[in-house]
Formats: structure tokens, C-alpha cells, sequence
């Protein structure tokens, strides 16, 4: 039945970010918000390229690579297992990996501290909906074990829906950073 729900309001969230307007008046809002956040460079950060209309954190992504932050991107190696994350640099190539996710061609493999999670849809509770594979999840449970990581959600208002029908293995977020307010 959370299933059933869940594939339903992927469907429409999913549709409906497509339609969101000044998408990059937004997107600079969600940068300087993530700006603040994160102002240290001694700490690996897990960023992205988006994908099905996802917030675009490219120039939040140039800025950290242009304080000499070290950058991972996620890489999917297994279905059904965790993620794997590739250390990035400016100059390097990306090459599309399983889901079309922009991923480095190198072999570089770090854990990160901080991840930015591209969502779905949230919750005030800060429940995240993914797109169904369960690979931020495994993960998130995967780094916990071997350290503590903060979880921030990157998503644009529209996005946000009354309550996110979960399971038990579905990870909370520690924060959620939207255009007009970062929940805690």
C-alpha cells in the first residue's frame, strides 16, 4: 500500500518540477543558502548533477571546487547495493552513468561527510521521497556505520507535500534546504 502511494506522488511531483517557474532565481537562493551551510573545506562533500528536472547545484558545485573543497559525485556499481562516490575535479571528464548520472571517469573512491540529496518530494519532518531505487538509503545506512554524516535535502518548495508515506528503512534527512527556509 506505502508503495502503491509512493510510486503515485513520484509521478506527479515529478511532473509538476518540470512546470516550476524562475527555476534559476530559485536554484541561486537554494546556492546561497547552501553557502552558509557549508563554509569549511576540510570536509568531503557529496554533491550531483541533476537529472528529471532535479535543482541544479552546478554553480554550488563550482564555487566548493573553487575554494579547493574536495567534491565526490555518486556512482552506481550494483543494483541493489549502496552508492559508491568518486572524488571530482574541475578540469576532469564526466561520463553518463546507470540512470543517465553524470559520474567521473576515474577511480578515485572516497566516503563523504556531507551529502546532497536531490529529492522527490519532502515532508516538514524532513521524510524524503526518492525515485524508488533505495540507494540513498542503503547508503546513508552503509556511512553510518563507519561514521557520523550529515544529510541535507536539496529541493524547491513545490516540491513539499503533506506527509511522505515511509517504511522503516527510509532515512530521514538532518536538514532541507529549499528557496525560502532550511528545515532543521
Amino acid at each position: 500500500m506505502v508503495e502503491i502511494q509512493k510510486t503515485k506522488i513520484r509521478k506527479n511531483i515529478i511532473k509538476s518540477r518540470q512546470l516550476i517557474k524562475n527555476r534559476n532565481l530559485k536554484e541561486n537562493k537554494i546556492k546561497e543558502k547552501l553557502v552558509q551551510l557549508i563554509n569549511t573545506n576540510n570536509i568531503i562533500v557529496s554533491t550531483y548533477f541533476s537529472i528529471n528536472h532535479e535543482v541544479n547545484i552546478n554553480n554550488f558545485t563550482k564555487y566548493l571546487l573553487g575554494k579547493n573543497q574536495r567534491i565526490v559525485l555518486p556512482f552506481i556499481d550494483k543494483s541493489n547495493s549502496h552508492l559508491l562516490f568518486k572524488e571530482w575535479k574541475i578540469k576532469e571528464n564526466l561520463f553518463p552513468g546507470k540512470y543517465g548520472i553524470m559520474t567521473p571517469a576515474n577511480n578515485s573512491f572516497l566516503s563523504p561527510k556531507i551529502l546532497l540529496i536531490p529529492m522527490v518530494a519532502f515532508d516538514v519532518k524532513k521524510n524524503r521521497l526518492g525515485y524508488g531505487g533505495g540507494y540513498y538509503d542503503r547508503t546513508i545506512s552503509y556511512l553510518e556505520k563507519k561514521s557520523k554524516i550529515l544529510k541535507f535535502g536539496i529541493a524547491f518548495d513545490e516540491q513539499e507535500i503533506k506527509k511522505v508515506p515511509t517504511l522503516n528503512f527510509d532515512k530521514k534527512m538532518d536538514l532541507i534546504v529549499t528557496q525560502s527556509r532550511i528545515i532543521i
